[in-house]
């Protein structure tokens, strides 16, 4: 017998202060606490936070280093709509283009890495290719 993965349940995050965590993890990228599991950070816990089908279980510790990079999936839209959303909140990132999909790769401000990408290639490079070149 095989194990059987359907998906990402939770991701654990090691920040230093929750409440700058967050609102960087809010702002950035539109997690919310998710409030019937808030009971597991008032004992102690993480503190679990989603947006969407994604969630995070956030753990207030010393610096743990980097972990493992966790790429969320989206559609061609919400590739190039998450690029402007990170630039309006000056949130540095670096776009790549892998012939294939498109990623932008980005760090929370303790230094754990993230990927937001998308299989939606050819309408990702039309549109990048429709926005004006600025020197």
């Amino acid at each position: 017998m095989s194990l059987s993965l359907t998906g990402v349940d939770h991701i654990h995050v090691y920040v230093p202060d929750m409440a700058l965590a967050l609102g960087w993890y809010q702002n950035a990228l539109g997690f919310t606490p998710v409030e019937k599991l808030r009971h597991w950070y008032d004992e102690g816990g993480p503190m679990t936070i989603s947006n969407g089908g994604v969630a995070l279980a956030l753990f207030e510790r010393p610096d743990k280093g980097q972990g493992h990079t966790v790429a969320f999936q989206v559609t061609g839209a919400g590739f190039i709509q998450a690029m402007a959303h990170l630039q309006q909140q000056k949130v540095p990132f670096t776009e790549t283009d892998h012939r294939l999909t498109w990623s932008l790769y980005l760090s929370d401000p303790w230094g754990n890495p993230w990927e937001i990408t998308t299989w939606d290639y050819r309408e990702v490079a039309a549109a990048l290719a429709a926005q004006p070149v600025y020197d």
